[in-house]
Parts: C-alpha cells; structure tokens; sequence
C-alpha cells in the first residue's frame, strides 16, 4: 500500500473536514518577465496560463461490530482484545481501497488519481514489454529517455520527475537484465539511475501492472512536492461514538476523501505499455 503509506505521494488535510467539495488554480504555463528600465511606471505583470478547477469530495465509511460474548470469551481465553483485532482488520481494508483510489481515483465522480489527473502528460512507450526476454536494454533505456525528456522538453525545463513508479514485473525486469553483459555487472535499473540523477526513488506498486491505456500497464514519473500534486483528506478514519445495534455494539469511522490534486499537472507523466 505504497499511495496509501505517504512513500510516494504526500497526503493533505487542509480542506474542511465537511466540505462537499474544494476549489484550486491548476498552473499549466507562465508567461516571461520583461526587463524595464529603472523608473518606469509600466511594470509588467507575468501572465498565468490555468484553470480553475472545482473537485468532489467522497465520503468513505467502514465500521466494525462486536457482542459482549466477544469480549467475555476473549478475556477468559486470554487472546488479543477482539475490538483491536477487528478495528485492525478494518484499518487494513481501508488502506487498500484508498490505496487504489489515490492510484486510480474514483469512477464517476470528480474525484482523480495519479493515473488519471486532467492535464497530465501521456505517450506509449516506444518499446513496449520491457519483462518480454526479447526486449533489449537498450531499449528499454531509449523508451525510458524519450519519455523523460518529453516531459523536460515540453515544460521549458522546469519539470524534472524526482520519482518513477512501475509495476513490479516491471522493475524486477530492469534489476536483473544488465546493460552490457560481458563488460560490467550494471544492471538497466542502475544504468537509468546514473542516466537520471535527478530521479530519487524507484518504486514498484502491483497496479501499476494495469494503470495505463487499455488497461495495460504504466510507469509513472513525477515529482513529489506537494506543491506539484498532493492527496487530499480532509478526514481520516475518524470514529463516531459507538451505538448498540440488535444486542451487538458498533463503532463506524468516517474517512473523507477528495483525490489527488494537482497544481502542476505538467508534472506527471505517465508512460503506458511499459
């Protein structure tokens, strides 16, 4: 539960724990600055190129239920409080949606993932199949590079991804094919890692493996700043006051989610085929 955890994208709480929805500028191009000579008075004002953009907020429950016989057996027998077993058990199978939400986003709703953020860049990788045995590293090295610079080329410099997340097929393909087999050990992954030093961390997450067109896989590369793209809580697993419901009591908690907003969506590229 790699979205989930905070490794690979930052989470937020700076929306009201209530709010149906929230409002933010998308950035997709600034304008030039001008030079004007000292004491003029027609100071020019950068220009912004963006949006407006206007994001649901969806509101996720899980709840647990527990009889008195539950906890007098589990106290004769001398086992783990059952209550924090279930509400362990619950915590879990939250993760793992949110998990997949803050990948995907929510279908139907104004409510987006890392995969799907309006305004991102998207290209099929020149080489598909980097696991295929019959893909060369070089490649995979060339598809990878195109990409990367794409992103470069196309914002003027500004974006240079910090993170690459692929499926785990994927990255296990790139450890352990090397670059020059006979001349040295360095396999393709660490071949990219001196290609790329701006890039921080190489990441595997399993729905990477069907997260790009057609519902093929997908490697992702972004930067990680939250000014760039950030996952939205306004509530996180908060519990409601427990109630006795037909002889069992149940605690529900509230968990708000409102998607990955992105700021910069010229961050994120996703790269489908991989």
């Amino acid at each position: 539960m790699k979205w989930m955890n905070g490794n690979l994208i930052d989470k937020n709480m700076e929306v009201n724990a209530g709010a149906a929805n929230y409002a933010y500028q998308e950035v997709n191009r600034t304008g030039r600055a001008k030079v004007r000579a000292d004491g003029a008075d027609d100071i020019p004002f950068a220009t912004i190129e963006g949006r407006n953009n206007i994001l649901d907020i969806a509101p996720i429950k899980i709840g647990i239920f527990y009889t008195q016989e539950e906890l007098q057996r589990a106290r004769f027998q001398n086992t783990i409080d059952v209550v924090s077993n279930k509400v362990a058990a619950a915590r879990e199978g939250h993760d793992r949606t949110l998990n997949d939400y803050i990948r995907e986003g929510i279908p139907g709703k104004a409510i987006y993932g890392m995969t799907n953020i309006p305004g991102i860049y998207k290209a099929d990788a020149l080489t598909p199949n980097w696991a295929d045995p019959a893909t060369t590293p070089t490649q995979i090295i060339d598809s990878f590079t195109a990409a990367y610079n794409a992103q470069v080329d196309l914002t003027d410099e500004i974006e240079r991804g910090t993170h690459v997340v692929m499926p785990i097929a994927t990255k296990q393909a790139l450890s352990t094919k090397r670059t020059n087999p006979g001349f040295n050990d360095d396999s393709v992954l660490e071949t990219l890692g001196k290609l790329f030093p701006n890039v921080q961390t190489w990441e595997s997450e399993y729905g990477m493996r069907d997260a790009g067109a057609n519902g093929g896989s997908a490697l992702l590369i972004y930067r990680k700043e939250t000014n760039r793209v950030r996952a939205m809580f306004p509530e996180m697993m908060v519990p409601r006051a427990p109630f006795i419901r037909h002889g069992k009591t149940e605690i529900v908690f509230n968990t708000r989610f409102g998607g990955v907003m992105s700021p910069r969506p010229r961050s994120v590229f996703l790269l489908s085929g991989v």
